[in-house]
């Protein structure tokens, strides 16, 4: 019987495959490898200025997040993990906290917030739980929770809008 090894790899900031998943070219699974696994981890975003690596267990998959040298997440840590089982999916959450470089936000220049704006560099600079623009672009906006703000990009031709709290076609707060 020959096993098959397939390499996990991230391309556009997501994760597409699998860093030690085996199965049979017959077509008989090990006993120990659930087959829902891979169908019910739906892919992740690796925060920017990290990268992802996933491994596969016998029941569960664990995705790492590395971030790049001279950027951590908020509690000063460089690596975080997500777990999806076939039970509860993603039970560890389904997405990485923000990596950030000497606490401060890069400015990458794609947008004008035309209001004032809270710069959130870390959870302890949130205001409350809640969204909120990213005051150095406007496809991104910041998600606030008890377990860490999250950087988060809207959907493609949208843009934040920190009033409606949204991303919306024509943003009211943000000049892209």
């Amino acid at each position: 019987m020959a096993i098959l090894l397939a390499t996990l790899t991230v391309f556009g900031a997501y994760v597409f495959g699998s860093d030690a998943l085996l199965f049979s070219v017959l077509g008989l699974n090990p006993p120990h490898l659930d087959p829902f696994l891979a169908t019910m981890c739906t892919p992740i975003r690796s925060a920017a200025n990290a990268k992802v690596k996933c491994v596969y267990k016998p029941s569960q998959l664990i995705c790492t997040q590395t971030c790049n040298d001279g950027y951590t997440l908020d509690d000063g840590s460089r690596t975080s993990s997500l777990t999806c089982d076939t039970y509860n999916k993603w039970k560890t959450g389904e997405e990485f906290q923000m990596c950030r470089g000497s606490g401060v936000m890069p400015n990458t220049g794609t947008g004008t917030q035309t209001r004032s704006c809270h710069h959130i560099h870390s959870v302890k600079d949130c205001p409350s739980d809640g969204d909120f623009a990213d005051c150095h672009r406007c496809d991104h906006f910041i998600s606030c929770a008890p377990d860490g703000a999250f950087l988060r990009r809207c959907p493609l031709t949208t843009y934040w809008d920190d009033i409606a709290k949204q991303c919306l076609t024509k943003s009211s707060t943000c000049t892209p």
